[in-house]
């Protein structure tokens, strides 16, 4: 195993990709924390280079950072591949919407989906905790825009 192989087995996701009857599917297993141990950044520059005509997302995460999440999200989407998201286990916070990016989503046997309003740490003075109340409004406005659109309705 090289040191780019070593190095793939320790993030929070893998991506693996078989040829099968001329035909490649890629394998994405996100089993960790989103964006604490490496960014969106480098997971979609691996997906995006895959040249898939099927995605299979295995999903068993407590969620992580919402614009890493976002990210992962949109980056499904624009894919040419058909996308197939397994909830394997728990499919938390940003994870919950990152599982939305399916054509086609599916919940195995005990597995559950966890949606919240996001969340934020905050320091500071009245104006500071205004300021961040509104960004966590126009946060949840858009995560509950992702959900909306899934199901076939609005935000509200």
């Amino acid at each position: 195993m090289s040191a780019d192989e070593a190095a793939r087995t320790h993030k929070w996701y893998n991506i693996t990709s078989n040829k099968k009857a001329g035909k490649v599917t890629a394998s994405v297993m996100i089993y960790g924390g989103i964006g604490w141990e490496v960014t969106a950044k480098e997971f979609v520059k691996e997906l995006t280079a895959s040249e898939a005509d099927s995605i299979e997302v295995h999903i068993n995460s407590v969620g992580g950072d919402v614009f890493d999440g976002v990210a992962i999200y949109n980056a499904l989407r624009m894919h040419d591949a058909s996308v197939t998201v397994y909830v394997e286990g728990l499919a938390a916070s940003a994870a919950s919407f990152i599982a939305q990016a399916g054509d086609e989503v599916i919940m195995l046997r005990g597995s559950e989906m966890m949606i919240h309003d996001a969340s934020a740490f905050a320091w500071g003075n009245e104006a500071v905790m205004l300021e961040t109340a509104g960004i966590l409004g126009r946060i949840s406005n858009n995560i509950a825009d992702i959900y909306a659109q899934r199901a076939g309705g609005t935000a509200e």
